[in-house]
């Protein structure tokens, strides 16, 4: 009788019994609730995280098509491109655009004397002279070779001859160290139209 008693008072009541019965599948129709909201969320995530990767793949893929490897500038299809945009528009704004056009002076010469290690060198620091001289909305371009082109929307012809002599100014300073000691110097012919 003792064991009996012992039972009873060990085991709660039926109804008891039910209500925890009732919790822990409650509990448990909770938990797995959380859990199909943490996977949705996680596929979400995943799913924004691969559109970004999309975006920035395509985004790469799309400056790799309009800019040149070695100097960074927008190439000549991205010029051609943008150059009949911005007729169109100085046409409609009835404002003036300006373009020059850009050769390095003896480079044929600059890289079969020195190779085209230097001639690269002598590229990519003219480049930089010109995202370093040209207003934000101005567009520098390599056209080919050794030969750039430089949209200048809005800008007057007087302007754009004066952008011009500072930029031939500011590349008469550059120098280019040579491998075996000494430098070269590089001057620039322009087109202003």
């Amino acid at each position: 009788a003792a064991d009996r008693r012992d039972e009873r008072v060990r085991k709660p009541p039926l109804a008891l019994q039910h209500l925890r019965l009732g919790l822990a599948a409650d509990h448990r129709l909770e938990v797995a609730h959380h859990l199909r909201i943490g996977v949705r969320a996680r596929i979400g995530a995943d799913a924004i995280k691969m559109a970004l990767s999309n975006l920035r793949m395509r985004e790469n893929l799309r400056q790799e098509t309009i800019r040149d490897p070695l100097t960074g500038l927008f190439n000549r299809r991205y010029m051609t491109e943008t150059l009949g945009l911005e007729l169109a528009r100085a046409e409609r704004s009835r404002r003036p655009l300006s373009l020059i056009m850009v050769d390095v002076d003896h480079y044929k010469s600059l890289n079969d004397q020195y190779g085209h290690s230097l001639g690269d060198r002598v590229l990519v620091q003219v480049s930089q002279l010109f995202e370093n001289n040209i207003r934000r909305g101005d567009i520098a371009c390599r056209y080919g070779g050794d030969e750039f082109v430089l949209v200048m929307p809005g800008v007057s012809l007087e302007v754009a001859m004066e952008r011009a002599e500072h930029i031939r100014h500011q590349v008469l300073k550059m120098r280019v160290p040579l491998e075996g000691g000494g430098e070269e110097t590089i001057a620039l012919s322009m087109g202003v139209a």
